[in-house]
């Protein structure tokens, strides 16, 4: 083989051997990236060394890594664009950890807009199997589940009960079973917490959250819906609600589709119009 053709082949193996390279690492970039939110440890080194007030969400951060993860499942955040980081972020700029790095769970609806406290403090007491009895009727009336291990000295997060067994996000481990993996009689404490998608979310007709669309009436008023109360819900009820006060309501998607289909439907009418043969 000639010079001429052995240095254009080596070139393009070359080339070949790069863009494989390449394409191995930005793969596992993007696996990195895309990490379940299900799977987030506080020790991630992601955000493990972020600090809270005086110690690392590596080290304390048990509990900001659970409640971020109860955010996705609550369908307020997205794992693609949110982590615990982002949560340790919003809440620090709101004054949302105590000195010795607990955290205050009267910040949370700030941090996370759409995500209640209804209660930090639920006790539970009795049997292993009265635990899960409880934390399933709480789950199976729609709260999103904080839950106290080891006498309150870790926090996991609750994925889903059953009659049998507790399902739960460990941000401290791998354990997927609460009471495989942690003692029964450590397990104390329930946190109950509720998730709304605002009303600025496009949304007026609760079909995003439950209690949009009494948010929205109780906010808008009567004229149209020219002013509401809460931040961001004005541009929406300008937009997306009539003028009857939010009796009923619209999405902007909604309204969008409508707008498109009156347009498609003119242009249509006129094409006929102008077919040969065709009299109106």
């Amino acid at each position: 083989m000639s010079k001429q053709i052995r240095r254009p082949l080596s070139l393009i193996l070359t080339a070949l051997l790069l863009f494989s390279t390449f394409a191995a690492l930005s793969r596992q970039a993007d696996a990195a990236t895309t990490t379940p939110y299900f799977e987030w440890k506080q020790y991630d080194s992601r955000w493990g060394g972020n600090v809270i007030r005086s110690k690392t969400v590596k080290e304390v951060g048990c509990l900001a890594t659970a409640i971020a993860m109860l955010a996705v499942q609550g369908g307020l955040k997205s794992e693609e664009n949110y982590d615990p980081g982002a949560f340790v972020k919003a809440m620090k700029a709101l004054g949302g950890f105590e000195a010795n790095d607990n955290l205050i769970w009267s910040k949370i609806p700030q941090a996370v807009p759409g995500l209640t406290v209804t209660d930090a403090r639920i006790s539970v007491c009795g049997t292993r199997a009265q635990k899960i009895a409880k934390i399933r009727e709480y789950a199976d009336k729609g709260f999103l589940i904080a839950i106290a291990v080891k006498n309150e000295s870790h926090w996991v997060a609750l994925r889903s009960a059953t009659a049998t067994a507790i399902t739960i996000m460990d941000p401290g481990s791998t354990a997927t079973n609460l009471f495989e993996s942690y003692d029964a009689a450590g397990c104390t404490r329930l946190a109950l917490l509720k998730a709304a998608k605002p009303c600025n979310t496009g949304s007026t007709s609760g079909s995003q959250g439950a209690g949009c669309a009494a948010t929205c009436k109780s906010n808008c008023t009567a004229s149209g819906c020219a002013s509401c109360g809460k931040g961001g819900c004005a541009t929406t009820c300008k937009t997306d609600c009539p003028a009857d006060g939010c009796a009923t309501s619209r999405t902007g998607l909604a309204k969008t589709q409508q707008n498109f289909g009156n347009l498609f439907g003119g242009l249509l009418s006129l094409l006929q119009r102008m077919r040969p043969g065709c009299k109106r």
